[in-house]
């Protein structure tokens, strides 16, 4: 038996496929929970968009004395930038992340309707399963940033890592990370039923 049946979860089926999916992949009907499950696999440094936007940004960077000149190449460490610089950064991958986001409200609050249960929260299960450009920080400064305003269908989100070991600070081995995020305070605007 899968883990969410052992939680007393229901696997939802959507018909459409795994291209074009329209339902939330999990209702746990005793807790009156809908839950989307996310993997972030594509490795955004990978995409050659990205490493041309960076270029780009690094070089107007230089012009701005905001960074330093670099002669051939080298690994750029966002916690070395300046804050400016790492806010770009931060917002040009939040758009990427984003498209995840708006997916998983879209399903969730698709999938309350269904079921008829518009009270139900909504829980994102967000894994990030080998997208090295997003690690635990980033990705929970970028969430942060981008529930306060949208997304009212996302009441909470499980965040782990399932096999990218990360490391902390004066812990001498690598660790798996597991967080959980909510939106502090509900309001009519931000309820379950709304938006």
């Amino acid at each position: 038996m899968p883990a969410s049946g052992r939680l007393g979860g229901l696997l939802l089926d959507d018909t459409h496929g795994l291209r074009n999916p329209t339902k939330a992949d999990y209702w746990f009907p005793e807790d009156n929970v809908v839950g989307e499950l996310k993997c972030l696999s594509d490795n955004y440094f990978d995409d050659c968009s990205f490493s041309e936007w960076l270029n780009r940004q690094y070089q107007d960077w230089v012009y701005r004395n905001l960074a330093p000149p670099i002669v051939g190449r080298t690994i750029v460490n966002l916690a070395r930038l300046p804050s400016t610089c790492a806010h770009e950064v931060t917002s040009f991958l939040r758009k990427r992340l984003d498209g995840s986001l708006k997916q998983a409200n879209t399903q969730i609050k698709q999938s309350r309707l269904e079921l008829g249960a518009e009270s139900a929260l909504g829980l994102l299960i967000l894994v990030n399963n080998g997208n090295v450009a997003l690690p635990p920080e980033m990705a929970r400064n970028i969430v942060a940033r981008s529930l306060p305003n949208k997304f009212f269908g996302i009441n909470s989100i499980i965040h782990f890592t399932a096999n990218m070991p990360g490391d902390l600070e004066r812990i001498d081995k690598h660790i798996l990370f597991l967080a959980r995020l909510e939106r502090k305070k509900y309001s009519a605007r931000c309820s379950p039923g709304s938006h």
